[in-house]
């Protein structure tokens, strides 16, 4: 494969401190009460001496070895991270969100197949974790390995359909598959939600660029130039012998009066809602549930789907459409 795609890098690491009753002295449930707040508040450093004085009063404080572990990761210190997780695992081997901490630390210091077996236990622990389901499919993306992260990644959109990180990834495993017009719709969707990622720009523009769509590709190069200049030169690089001004957007079709089988969003920069009766071929139904926000008033929900529209120059444009549920 001659161009190169960039995994989208974000921390899945989120603060969820399981508490646990706690009937030591008051000092020791003081110690760790502000050692927490601290963490919360990003002064890890500040924290790990009071951690470390509520682990040393009640070694078996599940909170008290977690929130040791992340203050640890967050100053640097992995090893000692790596003991103080262990150890709350040791106290509840089927916490998910110690699992996650644990599997991200690995992430972070490239350890990927200890994360992805640390993930997979964080997925076993508690199968409804789209944050479980995300990291998975960020460290198998980070492999190589497509096909398992887009398992994965869809895995945690189906459970949060709005979670943008998970979309983002989706699109960077899609392009790295070749499923270009399927990078669209996730990529889109991602922006939708945050339209402030830079790797999910980058992620569009090269699907647009490796499907022929120019004009499309050149916005995205244009918004990275102006809020990314790294990774503009780097689609830019990827797009090495693309005629970015190529293709056309296709102008929206007339939306019939009753029939709203299917929802057209164009190809360019603001997604919109015009009606389309749709019933030909051609259409790849994701399998994927839309976001409620994007539903038209009146319907129940609908399939995201995605077709390409044959240009002028041979190349095609992708269109993203939502089918109500039910329909062929």
């Amino acid at each position: 494969m001659s161009w190169s795609v960039k995994a989208v890098v974000a921390a899945a690491c989120v603060l969820l401190v399981p508490f646990v009753p706690v009937t030591r002295a008051q000092r020791q449930a003081t110690a760790l009460d502000v050692g927490l707040s601290l963490l919360e508040q990003g002064q890890a450093g500040q924290a790990v001496p009071l951690l470390e004085q509520a682990v040393a009063s009640d070694p078996n404080s599940l909170a008290a070895q977690n929130g040791l572990g992340l203050a640890f990761a967050s100053v640097g210190r992995a090893a000692e991270a790596v003991a103080a997780f262990r150890k709350a695992l040791e106290i509840s081997s089927d916490d998910s969100r110690v699992w996650n901490n644990l599997a991200f630390l690995y992430f972070s210091n490239r350890r990927f197949d200890d994360a992805v077996a640390a993930y997979e236990r964080a997925v076993r622990s508690d199968p409804n974790s789209p944050i479980a389901h995300q990291g998975l499919g960020n460290t198998y993306l980070s492999l190589g390995q497509a096909e398992k992260a887009i398992a994965s990644l869809t895995t945690a959109v189906n459970l949060s359909p709005e979670y943008a990180l998970a979309l983002g990834n989706l699109a960077c495993a899609l392009n790295l598959a070749g499923r270009h017009d399927e990078a669209v719709v996730a990529a889109r969707r991602s922006l939708m939600v945050d339209v402030t990622q830079a790797p999910v720009h980058y992620s569009l523009g090269l699907a647009y660029g490796k499907l022929g769509f120019g004009p499309g590709a050149q916005v995205e190069l244009e918004w990275l130039a102006a809020n990314a200049p790294a990774l503009a030169a780097q689609l830019q690089q990827d797009l090495a012998g693309v005629d970015l001004s190529g293709g056309r957007r296709a102008a929206p079709a007339a939306p019939p009066e009753r029939d709203r089988s299917a929802m057209l969003i164009d190809a360019g920069d603001t997604p919109h809602q015009d009606f389309v009766q749709e019933s030909g071929p051609g259409i790849t139904l994701l399998g994927e549930t839309a976001p409620k926000s994007a539903l038209p008033d009146g319907w129940q929900g609908g399939t995201l789907g995605v077709r390409g529209v044959p240009q002028e120059d041979g190349g095609l444009m992708p269109e993203m459409i939502i089918k109500p549920i039910g329909e062929d």
